[in-house]
This record gives structure tokens, sequence and C-alpha cells, in this order.
């Protein structure tokens, strides 16, 4: 599942980034294996490369070892993700847009565990 969501990730980062000259090779055409991708995409998102998917792997992992289950908040957030990630071999501009996909992702599940946390302590308060 882990794997599918990121190829997901993945193939709206080649698709953003398609006409950029960094991002060329994230982007394979080969129908080799059928995926979550292609059963998601409807001709808009692109099919990632094995050497893309790795990279981003890596990437992920270093997005969860600083954040963990939480979001990690501090002063050029992003520059420090970019700096740990430096060793890993893709373009600043793919990193750029992960990091910022993956922030935009878990905010979004932060907020919807925030909002059920505040929706069953108002029932709790109703029952009384």
């Amino acid at each position: 599942m882990k794997y599918d969501g990121l190829e997901n990730l993945a193939g709206f980062i080649c698709y953003k980034l398609k006409n950029d000259e960094a991002a060329a090779s994230c982007s394979s055409s080969s129908l080799e294996s059928f995926t979550w991708v292609n059963h998601l995409s409807e001709g808009g998102l692109e099919k990632p490369t094995e050497k893309c998917m790795s990279q981003l792997h890596q990437l992920e992992q270093i997005f969860n070892n600083i954040n963990s289950d939480n979001l990690f908040t501090c002063k050029g957030y992003l520059a420090k993700l970019l700096q740990l990630s430096s060793h890993i071999d893709c373009g600043d501009k793919i990193k750029t847009l992960f990091f910022r996909s993956r922030m935009f992702f878990r905010m979004r599940t932060l907020n919807k565990s925030l909002q059920d946390k505040a929706l069953s302590r108002k029932r709790k308060m109703s029952k009384l």
C-alpha cells in the first residue's frame, strides 16, 4: 500500500515536471506491469522508472526520520530536508516538490485527526 502511494506521488511529480530537463529521466513509457498508478490514471499520470522510485523511497525515509508521526517545525524546514537529502542523485526540483507534497499530506492527516478528536469530545459533552 505504501509503495503504491509513493508510486502515485512519483507519477504526479513526473507529470508536473515533464517539461523540465532534470526530471526527464523520471518517467517511463514502458507498460511492463500493471500497477495502482495504471488503475488511477486517466491518462494524466506518468509511470515512474525504477531509479526514480528508489530515489523517492530514500527521500521518503529521510522525511519519516525527521517527522516520525508528527510534523517537525523549525526555521528553514525545507532547506534542512534538502540538505539531508543532498547525497541522493536527483534534481532539487524533484526533491522540493516531493517534500512539499509530503508536508501537505502530513498536515492534512494531522488536521483530520484533530477534527476527529474535537468531534468525539463534543459528543461526550452532549451526552452529559
